[in-house]
């Protein structure tokens, strides 16, 4: 269900703006197949390069104002068919609401995510939003994330066989876009408990109940972390 509640005065002013828009029950398909194709990528075909010119009057963003936002109880199911071992991940229920974002201000828009997924995995993030500069900050924090599910990525640099890990991760940070990517986290707090790992030929290698790491920071910038 998609509910929108249009101000159509503002079309006078050059400008879209939406009082109220709610999606229900959204589902969405993110696949890469094996030559790395990603699905959405068919859902429009991209224009041919722009001159210098064109680009730059491209550059300024249609304006447009949304007031509240909600999407309710949707999910997302994500595949990805290039490792050896195929991704297949899926949060099966995924809230998330945005407030007072517009493409031409200076003021942040507030957003919250809480998303679940069947195996227990938990997504919490509030945050601010702000396309002029583009640039983000707020808290994220994952909960009871089973390694599992994305080992098949880390698999090909580090060749062990995961039997056993969760993850439980926290941190504030400040994404920047406006020059170059700059990343800070800080107050970061992860835990894996547990984690069992063997040699590619199945014999035990690590075995901890617990391993947490606390007031850690990051720089991207600086290239710095300190825990």
């Amino acid at each position: 269900r998609l509910y929108v509640n249009l101000e159509w005065s503002s079309l006078w002013h050059r400008t879209l703006q939406t009082e109220d828009m709610d999606l229900v029950q959204l589902h969405a398909e993110v696949v890469f197949d094996k030559n790395g194709v990603l699905n959405l990528t068919r859902l429009f075909e991209l224009p041919p390069a722009a001159d210098e010119e064109k680009q730059q009057e491209a550059d300024e963003p249609f304006a447009l104002r949304i007031g509240p936002l909600q999407l309710v109880e949707g999910s997302i199911h994500f595949a990805d068919q290039r490792p050896g071992e195929p991704i297949d991940f899926l949060l099966d229920s995924l809230n998330f609401e945005l407030l007072n974002f517009a493409t031409r201000s200076d003021d942040a828009a507030d957003a919250v995510l809480v998303a679940t997924g069947p195996s227990g995995a938990r997504v919490d993030w509030t945050g601010q939003i702000n396309l002029a500069p583009v640039s983000s900050s707020g808290q994220l924090k994952i909960s009871n994330l089973l390694l599992k599910d994305f080992w098949a990525y880390a698999h090909d640099a580090i060749p062990l066989q995961l039997k056993e890990g969760r993850l439980n991760f926290a941190s504030d940070y400040r994404r920047d876009l406006a020059e170059r990517t700059e990343l800070q986290l800080s107050n970061l707090n992860a835990q894996l408990a547990p984690l069992e790992l063997d040699t590619p030929d199945g014999q035990p290698l690590v075995r901890l109940e617990n391993l947490e790491i606390s007031e850690t920071s990051l720089d991207l910038t600086k290239q710095q972390v300190v825990v």
